[in-house]
């Protein structure tokens, strides 16, 4: 499981923005990086009460022994950089579930809870369907260009392995975690519906569901862009190609 393959292949001189990011590299996660993963959530976590989203984004609860599953069972990416002390730190990570643990999850068990805004997207029973979990970065410069290319660098994994259809939620109440809007827009996703949650000290919680239709091979609006085809090309640097 989790074994190298490959994200996106391209080949380009590297824009100037490069430069100011060099020395960060995209890879599957290890057993290894499980607590760092879950320090970096700790980190961006929402304070019960609080009247808005912090500045980036927050992360809902996973606990450290479910990080370590993630990585053993889907797809965790991990963005990577120089620290101050110049060793290796994680600086950003993803998860995104394939079809086959999507469907044994308690999520999938709850799809039929969903208040459609919607027609419900229609897919075969056979078709591969995806999820998008999480995706953080630490504050700091990386986040500007590490955050789209960690996303970008899940969603083209699940591509590569024959799904046709990926969902993502986001927190609508008590807060609503805005942070991910600006990328599920860039891709394609649109809002097909709402699912009522209940997560400890955030009773009623909310969250808006999103969907992109992968089946059409046209579905690729990142390339519709500089800034989508400079991060493409930056996910094919960061990754060497492939995985780890």
């Amino acid at each position: 499981m989790n074994e190298p393959r490959a994200v996106t292949h391209t080949s380009s001189t590297a824009p100037p923005f490069e430069a100011a990011v060099s020395g960060l590299g995209l890879r599957r996660a290890e057993p290894a990086d499980a607590d760092a993963i879950f320090a970096l959530k700790k980190r961006l976590r929402i304070v019960p009460g609080a009247g808005r989203s912090p500045r980036g984004g927050f992360l809902l609860g996973v606990s450290l022994a479910r990080y370590a599953e993630l990585i053993a069972h889907a797809n965790v990416w991990v963005l990577e950089g120089p620290s101050a002390g110049g060793e290796r730190a994680l600086l950003g990570f993803s998860v995104t579930l394939p079809d086959r643990v999507l469907r044994r999850s308690p999520l999938w068990a709850r799809r039929d809870a969903i208040v459609r805004s919607a027609e419900a997207p229609a897919f075969a029973d056979d078709a591969r369907v995806g999820y998008f979990d999480q995706i953080a970065c630490a504050p700091g410069g990386s986040s500007r260009l590490g955050a789209p290319a960690l996303a970008l660098c899940a969603l083209l994994d699940l591509l590569a392995t024959g799904h046709q259809h990926v969902f993502a939620t986001v927190v609508r109440a008590p807060v609503h975690n805005r942070a991910a809007l600006p990328m599920l827009a860039a891709v394609g996703a649109r809002h097909v519906g709402q699912l009522r949650e209940d997560y400890e000290n955030l009773p009623d919680l909310r969250s808006d569901v999103y969907h992109l239709d992968c089946s059409a091979t046209a579905a690729t609006p990142w390339n519709d862009t500089p800034l989508g085809r400079r991060v493409v090309r930056m996910v094919a640097r960061w990754t060497g190609g492939g995985g780890r």
